[in-house]
């Protein structure tokens, strides 16, 4: 198995320009990493694209890279804000099961050195796993966290 980022030129716009050399190359699998640093939601529409893609070109999905938002952000201590980043990290555990995959990668961000801040990062961190477990078990994909270079994440 060889498998690449189909983000290894851009991770904005299509990847089907990419996905051909890929899979031309060589590469069997695939870890989806389109729009990882974006709000953008896969409409039903383009996650259905992207499998006939995965399958005209016979790759296969390891995994893909939820969003880290940036207007819709998960850890965010603005309910409205994290409630929207709950729903973006959905859409992302929605397409990887479409596309045959089981796991999604979230970004931890750094942790705040405050505190009182650092413990409101962790209940939000919790609060939104929490609100994503059921989903993530019903869909049978699992979630799995990326710290970032030099974080250790010391919670409280």
């Amino acid at each position: 198995m060889l498998a690449l980022a189909s983000d290894y030129i851009t991770e904005e716009g299509t990847p089907e320009p990419y996905l051909q050399p890929l899979a031309a190359a060589g590469f069997s699998h695939l870890h989806w990493c389109h729009e990882w640093g974006s709000d953008y939601l896969y409409s039903d529409d383009e996650i259905r694209m992207a499998k006939q893609l995965l399958d005209e070109y016979a790759l296969d999905l390891i995994d893909l890279h939820a969003s880290a938002g940036k207007e819709k952000d998960w850890i965010s201590d603005d309910e409205d804000v994290r409630q929207a980043g709950v729903d973006l990290v959905k859409n992302r555990i929605g397409m990887a099961t479409r596309l045959g995959g089981d796991v999604i990668v979230l970004h931890l961000r750094a942790e705040p050195q405050d505190g009182s801040a650092r413990e409101m990062f962790w209940t939000q961190v919790r609060k939104s796993l929490d609100d994503l477990e059921a989903y993530s078990r019903d869909q049978g994909t699992r979630i799995a966290l990326e710290n970032l270079l030099h974080d250790e994440y010391a919670t409280p």
